[in-house]
């Protein structure tokens, strides 16, 4: 609702037997699905939007878990018992600001604001990455009830990033994040 503070949160906890899940063996590189024994996960979200303005709106969201092994051991080669999931960040942060001004016909401006924060690569929790920042601009401006125009700026400093990152044969591997990218475009509704 317009003018209006709103607001979210929400706890979990979940434990998970007998999960299957995809293992990478760190000597061969080898990919095979296994039976992880137990997973703990646990965690807090929480939500709140803020109109400063009229015109202006803040928006910010914030997510914390440990997804753990709780039980985990592979053929007595490997315990994994009691360590942190891999590539699954304690943190994920969300805050965007918002333009809506009176000439842009119920259209807005946005600049968004997205925190990944680090995590493992590997079951052993012997590397981590990073995580990384990204700064976002997008626009949508309605020309009638019919016909949109947006844009979007994403990665608008150009920060290198990875979508996931992991270990393979001992070094760490990316999946490289898109560089600034705009889009331009025009949407029809009906």
């Amino acid at each position: 609702k317009q003018g209006s503070i709103d607001y979210e949160l929400s706890l979990y906890m979940m434990r998970k037997t007998d999960d299957i899940i995809s293992y990478r063996d760190p000597v061969t590189d080898q990919r095979t699905t296994v039976n992880s024994g137990e997973t703990l996960h646990r965690g807090v979200e929480a939500g709140v939007g803020i109109p400063l303005h009229p015109e202006w709106r803040v928006d910010t969201s914030l997510a914390y878990a440990k997804h753990t092994y709780e039980q985990w051991s592979l053929s007595g080669t490997a315990n994994y018992s009691g360590k942190e999931m891999e590539m699954a960040p304690r943190v994920i942060a969300n805050t965007r600001m918002t333009y809506t001004p009176e000439f842009m016909n119920r259209g807005h401006i946005q600049a968004e604001w997205l925190s990944l924060g680090s995590y493992w690569r590997d079951p052993a929790n012997t590397s981590k990455y990073d995580g990384h920042d990204l700064v976002h601009l997008h626009a949508r401006y309605p020309i009638d009830k019919t016909w949109e125009l947006y844009g979007n700026v994403n990665n608008l400093f150009d920060t290198q990033n990875a979508e996931t990152s992991a270990l393979s044969s001992g070094a760490p591997v990316y999946t490289v994040g898109l560089p600034r990218t705009a889009f331009l475009g025009v949407q029809a509704k009906w």
